[in-house]
């Protein structure tokens, strides 16, 4: 640097050092400014960025939550089986989702699970998820080494899959990737779906062939086992029960002594009606004929009838409410009616009003009447199919060890107790049938199903859906002429490439194990192997052969716990085999 730059550069360091007045002051904060508005600038660029990743899945999908020799399972597929755990969950209870205690506004991670041994529900979905993808990569894996693909028809049902998604989407309000997102997490895109499917797919399709050939493979000896060490799976026990209820209007320190000597004397009273019972049924016929005639006591129905009177009519208007005769008349109906439906062993129409002012409000105290003396009352004495417990374990209830003691016979009968501080039971148990194999039959079929909804219609559109409906009927139709006089390998044949079912085959089939009409079907007594027919059920119309009968209901039920077991160790031993694993870190952290 030449003297005359030093000299230039020594005056500038001498402004900045030296230079202490308000206008350079100015210019310092100024460039503050501009330096915090730049970070501001560059940090809000970086959130916007994060989000985006996050929103699109690519850090999830970066990472890995799972794999094995051939297959790798990343964060967003993980995302979408956990999700598709939790769906599931919220489909079949619904509503009734928060009586089990989940709360679907708040953190699945923040609430206690009350199934299993699981700590939150988050551990519970991830828990069944994990364990989901562990048999789908043994399954995938095992497919592979046996050379078997996806064919074009598997993959045409994934596709259709997605195409159901992106119309559900539609139908909502959704875009495609915004619904998958709603459903299965963010970041969770249409092919990290696709990929889930084509791996389930796979696993599946080799499940199908090996569960068949550990079918064929279970023995007699291997079922008579079963029984052995698994008595709670297979032996069940009937009864007929009826519980006698004494309530303390007010609990704790706030009740009188008159209110607890009331409870007290209540309890007294209820105990001593169920002896009565207890006594009084020397066989079933006459358990029933004791409850029948406690129950028609006409004082005690009027009563309920006017307690549920008062809350029905609560709102009419006074130029609704009946006169006082009218009310009285239509009381008397109604006990009428309790005391024959009591006693009579077939079904008594209950008392209308047609035309009354009241009418729907008459209907509503009879209804009351109809739930607590015949639906919960007479006619809910069965109660059958109470399944086995070992009554010597520790926390074995009053009934297991009734029910299930050793020489336990039908005819015998007990008073069971359950006495509390604000209310207590007195439940008459009679055994109709001690602990019993189910030896009832079943029945093998054979079904190939075409859905009505692969036409594809709006619920809304009674003209779409009829037609659906008619395509669908007219190509069962088409499909059971074109099978006539065929035997059962040419259905299967056919059914593996046009049912929309997951299977074509169903063995051992117990009654009420299908729909009504399915069922029906199937269960007439009139039905021989080698019939066909077509039946109509909410799914679609079913083309049917009925194969035969099947195993007794015991022995099915213990011949799939045996396949179960020998699945279980498979999935068990293949794990190690192909190497799965999970990264824990990743299972932790989704969400």
């Amino acid at each position: 640097m030449g003297k005359g730059n030093r000299s230039r550069a020594n005056r500038a360091d001498a402004i900045f050092v030296n230079d202490s007045s308000k206008k350079n002051k100015a210019d310092n904060s100024k460039r503050t400014t501009v330096i915090v508005s730049i970070l501001v600038a560059l940090l809000l660029v970086v959130c916007i960025l994060a989000t985006f990743i996050n929103n699109n899945g690519l850090i999830n999908r970066a990472k890995t939550a799972a794999t094995s020799d051939s297959y790798r399972v990343s964060g967003t597929m993980l995302s979408y089986f956990f999700n598709s755990q939790y769906q599931s969950f919220l489909n079949t209870y619904g509503s009734y989702a928060s009586y089990f205690g989940l709360d679907t506004s708040k953190s699945l991670k923040s609430q206690k699970c009350t199934f299993g041994d699981a700590e939150t529900w988050y551990d519970y979905f991830m828990n069944a998820a994990v364990e989901q993808i562990k048999e789908i990569l043994c399954l995938a894996e095992a497919a592979k080494k046996e050379g078997i693909k996806l064919d074009d028809k598997d993959k045409e049902s994934i596709d259709e899959s997605i195409k159901s998604l992106s119309e559900t989407a539609a139908k909502n309000g959704y875009t495609t990737a915004g619904y998958i997102a709603a459903l299965f997490g963010n970041g969770v895109s249409v092919k990290d779906v696709k990929e889930c499917l084509e791996l389930s797919s796979l696993a599946s399709k080799y499940l199908t062939g090996m569960v068949k050939d550990m079918q064929d493979k279970v023995t007699d000896d291997q079922i008579e086992q079963y029984l052995k060490d698994h008595p709670e799976a297979l032996l069940s026990a009937d009864t007929l029960q009826y519980v006698f209820t004494a309530t303390k209007t007010v609990a704790g320190a706030e009740a009188t002594e008159a209110e607890k000597k009331a409870y007290a004397d209540e309890k007294a009273a209820k105990k001593a009606l169920a002896e009565e019972l207890k006594k009084a049924a020397t066989s079933a016929e006459e358990f029933k004929k004791w409850v029948a005639a406690y129950l028609n006591d006409a004082d005690k129905i009027g009563a309920d009838f006017d307690s549920n009177w008062k809350s029905a009519s609560s709102k009419l208007t006074d130029d609704k409410k009946p006169t006082e005769q009218e009310l009285k008349d239509a009381k008397q109906k109604a006990v009428e009616y309790i005391q024959k439906a009591l006693t009579s062993d077939e079904t008594v129409e209950a008392p209308k009003l047609d035309g009354a002012k009241y009418a729907s409000e008459y209907k509503t105290a009879v209804s009351g009447l109809t739930s607590k003396y015949i639906t919960q009352g007479i006619k809910a004495l069965e109660s059958n199919g109470i399944s086995y417990s070992d009554p010597t374990e520790k926390d074995a209830t009053d009934l297991v060890k009734f029910l299930f003691k050793e020489g336990a016979a039908a005819g015998n009968v007990e008073v069971i107790a359950s006495e509390g501080d604000t209310k207590s039971t007195y439940t008459v148990v009679f055994i109709t049938e001690p602990a019993h194999k189910d030896e009832s039959d079943t029945r093998d079929v054979a079904h190939i199903l075409i859905s009505s909804a692969t036409a594809g219609y709006d619920d809304s559109d009674t003209k779409k859906e009829n037609a659906a409906s008619d395509k669908a009927k007219a190509e069962a139709e088409k499909i059971l002429a074109e099978l006539a006089g065929k035997d059962l390998e040419a259905f299967k044949k056919l059914g593996e490439e046009k049912t929309e079912d997951s299977n074509v085959v169903y063995e051992n089939v117990k009654v009420d194990d299908m729909v009504t009409e399915f069922n029906d079907w199937l269960f007439d007594e009139s039905r021989k192997p080698g019939d066909t027919g077509i039946v109509k059920t909410t799914y679609g119309y079913h083309v049917m052969y009925y194969i035969g009968e099947g195993l007794t209901a015991w022995k099915a039920t213990a011949k799939n716990g045996v396949v179960s077991e020998t699945l279980e160790k498979w999935y068990e031993e293949s794990a190690k085999t192909y190497n799965v694993s999970f990264n824990k870190k990743v299972v932790g952290s989704l969400g």
